[in-house]
This record gives C-alpha cells, structure tokens and sequence, in this order.
C-alpha cells in the first residue's frame, strides 16, 4: 500500500516526480537485465573466439612450420636453406616463439627431403577449402583429401580438424636424383616433351639436347636426361594480406579462367531466371481472357519445385548420374510405353495420347525420356570412347537405343519432339567422336524415311501445304499461324501494353502454349521478342563454354545434350510462331505454360551449372603444379 508523504506537498513537482520514479525502476532493471544477456553472450563469444585463436594462429598468414634454428644460418655455408617441416603430431613441439623475418628467403624442400610420415593438424576456418588449406602448407588438395577421407570438402566447419601432410614435389613427374647435375626420368603413358618439360622447369630443346633426340618422339620406357631444375625462392608474405584471388569463389583457378567461368554461369543464370520472369507475367497476362483461370498458380508452384530440383542437381555433383542413367532410361521407356495403351490414366486430346494423369496431376513422359536419353547417350560415349568412331559399337549400339525412343514418340504421335530429340542425339554422336562416314548414310535412311510417313499423314501435309500458303488457307488450317502474324504485327516496336492484348480473347489459339511468343510481341512489341531470342542465343554461347571446358568427356557430352536441347526447342518454337517453320507444337522453354516441361528446362540448368562447378575444380588441380599429380603420401596412425 502506497502511503503519501506528509512532507511533500500535493500537487507539487517533487511529487510529480516520485510518482514517476517507480516507472524509471522499471525501465532500468529492463535494460540493466538486457545489457547483462547481451554483455554474457558478448563474453562468451570472445573467449571462444580467444581459444580459437590460441589453437589456431590467423589464417590470414600463410602458416609456416617451425623453424630449425641450427640450420637457419650455418656458418660454413651461404644463408640459403632448404628448410623440412617437423612432425608436429609426434614431437608436440610448440610454435616457435621467435618471430620469422618478413623478407626471409625460403627454398621449397628438394625431392629427396620429403620424409615419409610427417603430418600437421589444422583447424578450419571461415572461407577455408581444400585448395587454400593446400596454398598454406605447400600441398595438393588432392594430398589433404587422401589424408582426410571421408570429409567433403565442400561441407566443411568451422574448428574441423584436419590432418595436413608434409610438402610433396611440385612436379608432375618425378626425377630420380643423383650425384651428377643430370636426373634420370622414366617416360609413362600420355607424357610428351612438352609435358615432363613444363613439368621439370626447363626447355624441349634442352631435353633434346642432353638426350640427342632428333624428334619430339617418345615411348613409354624410355629414360631420359633432365637437368637439374633450380628451384625459385619462395617469399613469405606479410601477415594480413590476403589474396585476393584466393577469395573469388573459393575455387583456386587462375584470374582469367575463374572470370570467364564465373561469368558464363552468372549470365546464364541471369538469362533463365529473367525467361521464366517473363513467362509468369505473359502467363497472368494471358489469364485475363478466362475468368476463373488457375494455370498461372500452378506454373508458380511448378516453377518452385523446379528450381528446388535445380539447386539441389547445381550443389550435387553430375558424375553420379552415371549410376543411374540406364535405370532412369527403363524407367521413361516404361512410362511411354504406359502412354500409347488405353487406360483410366493414359490421356487422349487432341488425337494424340501423350499425358500421364496420375492423382489428378497430368505430365508428358516424353519430357522425362528428353533428359533420360541425353544422360544414357553421354555416359555410353564416355565409356566407350575408343570404339565411338567404328560403326557397330561407335552407331549401331546408340542409335539402337535412339530408335526405340523415337519410334515410341513418334506413336504418339508427336512429331515435333521426335525430330527435336533425333536432331540433339546426332550432335552428341558427332561430339563424342562418330565419323561422318557412317553417319552420313543413317542420316539419309532415317530423313528418307520421314519424308515417306510425311506424305502418306495427311494431317502433316496439310501444315506444310499451310505453312507454304498462308493467305490461302487463313481461315483453315493456317488460321492459328495467321492470327500470330497478326498478334506480332499489331505489337509493333514497344506493343499494345501490358494485358492490352486483343488476339487473347478468343482469336488465337493456345496463346499460353506453344503461341505465348505472339502474346508477347503483340504486348510488349518486337524489341521484348527480340530480347528473348537474343536471351536464347546467350544460352547457347554459355552452354557451349560450359560444354568446352568440362572435366571430362562425360560432362562434356551431357551439357552439349542439354544446351541444345534447350537452345533447339526455343528456337523451332520462335521458327513456328513467326511462320518460319511449320506448325509443330513444342513449348517455348521457361515461358509457355506447362509444368513438366518447365520443371525439366530447370534441372537441366542446373546440370549445367553443376558440370560448370566441377570444371573448376579440375582446372584448379592443372592450373597448380603440386595438384596435377596426386600422389599416395604415406601417414602416421
């Protein structure tokens, strides 16, 4: 109970203010309590912070081994060392307390001075990879991968503990040491003079010399002379720099490799995701003509699982698929099989039965054999790469395998698909080494072939008799090419606006699919339908790069399948819609509606950008002597 004071007048100042002292209490425990919390977890964080510092020096530095003082500056001999790194993990020793010179000169161990069994262990940090870990102490990435197995090196944590071997030779291939100033070197398999020159730190012309070749010939088994190759100094840099190439992306390539890369998959990215953009705002666009129209909801929840799907496949790593590829193949062959027999889950619309519709969703299982088949196609190249030019296992073998996919596509029918998948499974046949002298007459065969289903489909003939006169038959079969004529026509430069669109409103057919391309030119005019082709084109030219600089003949292959699988079906769509092509009924990829196909158009980006990631990485072990090669280095227990 709350006695007023007798002494205080009411009414005045002083007891205004003793009323508003318990409020003030109050508003000062609260704080006081909350600078407490925050000044305990502060605390807190700086011991832990104290303590990693204690275990593990800055990693800004390039964290050198201690030094033997005995041997630093011999008397009898000129200041210039080799210096070996001690067995931190058997002797314990601490770091040495006297501080290394900043211009001291160090000379990487020689060959013959790497001692087996020498290990350090090293605690992670912020930033830390294989490869940086590796630039610290003089290793291979692939050396402190055998020396930690079972560790990712893309998921590491910081305070990890890691096991770091001691500095092997920066050479590709090993010279065996002797007395004289000549090293005696064993050719093997793949090398050339070129090679074991860059590779030793001299000249071709200097190996030809000592040994009296007269041409760049060699065989495996044959010794050769090497000089002595002079190592350079090494300078330890100034604590706190740090490099910045080091830093870009964690990848460890050189300046101009990394950038080209970096850009290749960032504007590849920038293309998709502006593509599919554009899509959704057409798709809505396209809705206005149906009240009560839900498909732009579904091409949103489509286009979240797909880019779900394509995260996932952009962090995993592409080889693995090789395990998979003939299962997944069965499993899409299956599924087109399921389609062409009359069930309560095999569509027919159209005249075409081409749609799985399974718990009230409906999907084309032609979109799942696109990327079954690329896949398939490049793991049989890889694995077969030696007998790809002859014609039994290099053709017959894969286009056996082509053939039953297209034949069960083309009873759908669907024709378009069919020749789409024809045209990507040749180019991937010619990159993986097929000559054209057996590819030629196959080729021949299957358009002869085509030419005669053509003319006895009298559907077919109608659309390319259409598509050869189109003021002729406007008001028949060629009346949905007419209206898109129309549609782009009518856009001109800048468009109609935005859901301004007229030729949405009943008079052009399927202007969400495979027509969406004419909504666009009509409402946002020839430079928005200019801007996607040149997005498409873009495409291409960063898929091709990825393709060029992938790992390995695998990787190689399957970003060649999936760019121009991509690259082909926009380009035929564009061909149609602008009566460049006959009609042929393929979605304009990330932007006409339909969520299977935009669900397969995004994991094959993210295929590409995992075939990007792991490319990288390889040319990171060329690019850095000690990573070419990667060496067995024995451990302690």
């Amino acid at each position: 109970m709350n006695t007023p004071n007798p002494l205080i007048p009411k009414g005045s100042l002083l007891e205004q203010k003793a009323k508003g002292k318990p409020h003030l209490r109050v508003a000062c425990i609260i704080v006081a309590i909350h600078m407490v919390f925050l000044g305990g977890l502060l605390i807190q964080g700086c011991k832990k912070e104290d303590l990693n510092a204690k275990a593990n020096p800055p990693t800004n530095d390039i964290a050198l081994p201690p030094l033997d003082q005995s041997n630093l500056y011999p008397t009898n001999a000129p200041q210039q060392t080799n210096l070996l790194p001690q067995d931190l993990t058997q002797t314990g020793a601490p770091p040495a307390t006297n501080p290394t010179p900043q211009n001291l000169q160090l000379m990487p161990p020689p060959v013959e001075s790497a001692a087996p069994g020498l290990t350090r262990e090293y605690v992670v940090v912020k930033h830390d990879t294989f490869t940086t870990i590796g630039k610290k102490f003089g290793v291979s990435w692939s050396a402190i991968a055998k020396a930690n197995p079972g560790v990712d090196s893309t998921r590491l944590k910081v305070g990890q503990k890691l096991v770091v071997p001691a500095s092997a030779s920066p050479m590709i291939a090993t010279a065996t040491p002797s007395n004289s100033s000549e090293n005696l070197y064993v050719v093997k398999t793949g090398d050339t003079l070129s090679k074991i020159a860059r590779a030793n730190g001299t000249s071709v012309n200097e190996i030809k010399a000592l040994n009296g070749l007269k041409t760049d010939r060699i065989k495996a088994g044959d010794k050769l002379k090497m000089p002595v190759a002079k190592p350079a100094p090494v300078t330890a840099p100034a604590p706190g720099n740090r490099p910045f190439a080091r830093e870009i992306l964690s990848l460890g390539v050189c300046a101009d490799d990394l950038s080209a890369m970096k850009y290749a998959t960032t504007i590849l990215v920038f293309c998709v995701a502006a593509l599919f953009s554009l899509g959704l705002v057409m798709l809505y666009s396209s809705s206005m003509s149906q009240p009560g129209a839900n498909y732009p909801v579904a091409q949103v929840i489509c286009c979240g699982l797909g880019l779900t799907a394509a995260g996932m496949v952009a962090c995993a790593d592409y080889r693995h698929l090789k395990k998979i590829s003939l299962p997944l193949f069965l499993v899409a062959i299956t599924l087109l099989a399921v389609v062409l027999v009359p069930s309560s889950i095999s569509v027919k619309a159209g005249g075409a039965r081409r749609w799985l519709n399974i718990a009230h969703q409906s999907f084309q299982p032609s979109e799942l054999v696109k990327l079954a088949l690329v896949i398939l196609l490049a793991h049989y190249a890889e694995r077969h790469h030696r007998v790809m030019p002859t014609f039994g296992r290099g053709l017959v073998v894969p286009g056996v395998l082509i053939g039953l996919t297209l034949g069960l596509i083309f009873l759908e029918p669907d024709w378009g698909t069919a020749l789409l998948l024809a045209t990507v499974s040749g180019i991937m046949l010619l990159v993986a080494g097929v000559r054209w002298r057996h590819f030629f007459p196959p080729l021949m065969v299957g358009a002869a072939t085509f030419m005669i289903f053509l003319l006895n489909n009298p559907v077919r003939m109608k659309r390319i008799l259409s598509w050869m006169n189109p003021e002729e038959t406007k008001e028949g079969v060629g009346y949905q090419a007419w209206q898109a004529m129309l549609a782009l026509g009518s856009g001109g430069w800048t468009g109609l606006g935005l859901g301004n669109g007229r030729q949405k409103f009943g008079y052009l057919p399927e202007h969400q699919t495979d027509f969406i391309l004419a909504n666009i030119g009509e409402e946002l005019g020839l430079i928005a339908t200019l801007g996607v082709v040149a997005a498409f084109v873009v495409l291409l030219v960063c898929g091709i790069y990825i393709a060029w600089n992938s790992r390995d003949t695998f990787g190689l292959l399957l970003a060649t399948g999936l760019t121009f699988l991509i690259a082909l079906q926009a380009f035929i769509n564009i061909g149609v819609v602008t009566s460049a092509l006959p009609n042929k009924g393929l979605p304009l990829p990330f932007i006409s509606r339909g969520g299977s196909n935009l669900f397969l158009m995004l994991v094959c980006v993210g295929l590409l950008l995992s075939v990007a990631r792991r490319a990288a990485d390889h040319r990171s072990a060329a690019r850095h002597p000690s990573d070419v090669e990667e060496t067995a280095i024995p451990q302690t227990a």
